[in-house]
């Protein structure tokens, strides 16, 4: 609880000065020029902000970004997470330099302040509207030299180039491997087409009965078996003139006997 009510109370202390703004505004918002109470207290208040964005605990201001987001107070959301990202390179604050501040066409402000820390010199963008009563920019610059620009660009330069011909060896990668690919598909083909040939039905061959030369030895065969038999069983039959006891001899046709 007490949590919350510090963060209601620093929100409160920021977009406390933007209200103490809105009286000062006297002239058409077509009117580009400002009376020298108006720039005064635009100015005064822009350090003001400037000063709490400094003396905000570190620890706090990652809570007053959250807060700020859910009530949908995106300008002083945004500035809060500028200053968040300036702080690192800034340093202790030491002072500030000068303001100034302008009124643009459409009737809104701009302040800006330059000040001094440890490590370089930053400018704080103030955007007011044109009455004076809300927020419409918070940016912190920090001021780099040219040769840190000049770093950071190299910097840029080597992690996106380094991300592009990753990228391209990934691909040339995935590419080299549709040769693989294409072998396996084969292998899949010829197992395919030696399933269907195990699978093919085998042709037996149809014995090929020789038919007899003539009749007398087709006889004669058939008489040797009977008498065979009838040696063995004990069984007799007819004799005939050759000593051959034939019991039964019937002629059959030709396609039966093939």
């Amino acid at each position: 609880m007490m949590k919350k009510f510090k963060k209601v109370l620093l929100t409160c202390i920021l977009t406390l000065s933007v209200f103490a703004l809105g009286g000062c505004n006297t002239k058409s918002a077509e009117d580009t020029s400002m009376d020298a109470m108006t720039q005064l207290a635009i100015e005064q208040g822009a350090e003001q902000m400037l000063m709490q964005f400094v003396n905000l605990p570190d620890d706090q201001i990652d809570e007053l970004i959250e807060y700020n987001e859910d009530m949908q107070n995106t300008v002083l959301a945004s500035g809060l997470n500028s200053w968040k990202g300036a702080k690192k390179d800034l340093g202790e604050f030491v002072g500030i330099e000068g303001i100034t501040t302008e009124k643009k066409s459409d009737g809104s402000y701009v302040s800006v302040v330059t000040a001094e820390f440890a490590e370089r010199k930053c400018s704080f963008t103030l955007g007011l509207n044109k009455r004076q009563t809300e927020y419409t920019e918070l940016v912190f610059s920090p001021d780099f030299t040219m040769k840190e620009l000049l770093g950071q660009a190299a910097g840029n330069l080597v992690v996106g180039m380094g991300t592009v011909f990753a990228i391209l060896i990934f691909i040339a990668w995935i590419i080299s491997l549709f040769k693989y690919i294409s072998v396996i598909g084969e292998k899949k083909d010829k197992k395919k087409e030696a399933s269907k040939e195990e699978v093919k039905p085998v042709e037996t061959p149809v014995p090929v009965i020789q038919p007899a030369t003539s009749d007398d030895e087709f006889q004669a065969v058939i008489a040797a078996a009977i008498a065979a038999y009838e040696a063995e069983t004990g069984h007799t039959g007819r004799v005939c003139a050759n000593g051959i006891t034939v019991r039964s001899i019937k002629r059959k046709n030709a396609q039966r006997r093939r």
